[in-house]
This record gives C-alpha cells, sequence and structure tokens, in this order.
C-alpha cells in the first residue's frame, strides 16, 4: 500500500467517468474499475474490458467525475 503523506483524508484512486463509443457515438457514465463487461447500449460495442484492476477502455473518454 503507498502511503500518502500530509494527507488527513485521503482520495480514492478510483473515479467515474464519461465515454463515447466509437461506433454510434453515444455516451456513457461508468466507473473506471469496472468488474465487469460495459456494453453499448445502442450498438451493443464492448466499451470497458475488466482486468482484476483498472478496467481496460476501449472508448473514447470525454470527462472524469471524482
Amino acid at each position: 500500500m503507498v502511503k500518502r503523506k500530509n494527507e488527513i483524508i485521503p482520495r480514492p484512486k478510483s473515479l467515474f467517468i464519461k465515454i463515447k463509443c466509437t461506433n454510434c457515438a453515444a455516451e456513457h457514465i461508468t466507473f473506471d474499475h469496472s468488474t465487469a463487461v460495459v456494453k453499448c447500449r445502442n450498438c451493443n460495442e464492448i466499451l470497458i474490458v475488466p482486468t482484476g484492476g483498472k478496467a481496460k477502455i476501449r472508448a473514447e473518454i470525454i470527462a472524469k467525475y471524482g
């Protein structure tokens, strides 16, 4: 575990992201450490693949929240 000095309340390394599908340009908000495969609601393309830690993102990241 990495120790962070001078932080009273440490921030998490994970966050929510807004991604855009490369096929149909639909936007989705999801978790960047997702444990399940995330598919596009419109074209059913795989956008996020879990890897055990941070997920592999196959779409374009638009914004980060958190």
